[in-house]
């Protein structure tokens, strides 16, 4: 009887954890080291295998583990090597992600390197390759769910997207890599290493600019609004003048539903027109007043422009926000 497809994984988990620290062992021990430290994994295995012996079946996992390349069997001793696509230290598949030692072994990040003391490579772009790969990761890190699911187009979406965007190429841009660039890599491991990461942010680059364009296009222009208010003494007025009337009644979708004095627009040319329109009115000359708002995308408040500020991405934030937005993404940089 087979074990679950559920324990089966822990049963991976716990080898990779094994010999993280003992790098080898036989059969008998790591299933002393199984009841050990995961009784209850190692008490569900007996009893779904009834009669056969655990030792026996520990020995069938162990090699279907085996499978994966990073485990070998030797002199009846299971020991841990080094297998390109798995991390040297925790055995982790590793994608495109990972660093690598001057034996070119894999690691797939900076506390598996660690872990193991692996020895790095020296030469002389060791420190910038260890200073680009923390940027690889982080960036990475931050944008691949955007590469890997469908995007939901959003104030806070297109903001995301164009701050990864500038911190991505500030990486591709950095003075730093452009021996690495123009040699193509081709000047050792390190470089050819470092000529990756920068080719994969480049890719990655193209793909989170069509992302953003197509976020843009679900998106206003602005979420600056541009209003008109006229003022109460003649709208209480019963005899308004003719010219107000008819734009009253031609302008009824722009009508602000909270302040009925109030007509509110995206549109900066359009206010204009507006009051170019009313002003032919001598009676209207001293009545129109213009107001300037935001709508905050975060907390969605209507505040007065004098009180937001414009982020990188072109758009406008009431102050408060913007300040917890600055303190993420540190537009002071820009």
């Amino acid at each position: 009887m087979l074990i679950p497809k559920q324990e089966f994984i822990a049963f991976k988990e716990f080898t990779r954890n094994y010999f993280k620290n003992k790098r080898e062992g036989k059969s008998a021990e790591i299933l002393h080291a199984l009841e050990e430290n995961d009784g209850k994994l190692y008490r569900s295995i007996k009893k779904a295998i009834g009669k056969q012996k655990l030792k026996d079946y520990i020995g069938r996992l162990l090699r279907s583990v085996a499978r994966e390349g990073w485990l070998v069997y030797e002199n009846k001793v299971w020991k841990a090597t080094h297998e390109w696509g798995y991390c040297t230290y925790c055995f982790s598949p590793v994608d495109e992600v990972y660093l690598i030692d001057i034996d070119h072994h894999q690691y797939c990040d900076s506390d598996c390197f660690d872990e193991l003391e692996a020895v790095p490579h020296y030469d002389a772009y060791a420190d910038d390759y260890m200073f680009l790969f923390w940027d690889f990761e982080k960036l990475k890190d931050r944008y691949q769910a955007y590469l890997n699911r469908s995007m939901k187009t959003s104030f806070e979406t297109h903001l995301e997207l164009t701050m990864i965007l500038r911190d991505l190429y500030d990486v591709l841009n950095d003075d730093e890599y452009s021996t690495v660039l123009f040699n193509g890599g081709d000047d050792g491991p390190l470089a050819r290493e470092m000529y990756r990461m920068l080719m994969l942010l480049k890719e990655d680059a193209e793909k989170l600019d069509q992302l953003l364009e197509q976020c843009e296009k679900a998106l206003p222009q602005t979420n600056e609004r541009f209003a008109i208010e006229i003022s109460d003494a003649i709208m209480r007025k019963r005899k308004r003048p003719e010219v107000l009337r008819e734009f009253i009644r031609t302008h009824r979708k722009y009508r602000n539903k909270e302040n009925n004095k109030k007509w509110v627009t995206a549109n900066a040319m359009q206010r204009m027109d507006w009051d170019d329109t009313l002003m032919k009115e001598e009676a209207l000359q001293n009545e129109v007043s213009w107001i300037n708002e935001v709508a905050c995308p975060a907390c969605k408040q209507i505040v007065d422009n004098k009180w937001s500020r414009r982020v990188p991405d072109g758009f406008f934030y009431c102050d408060e926000c913007y300040e917890e937005l600055d303190f993420e993404y540190d537009f002071r940089r820009d």
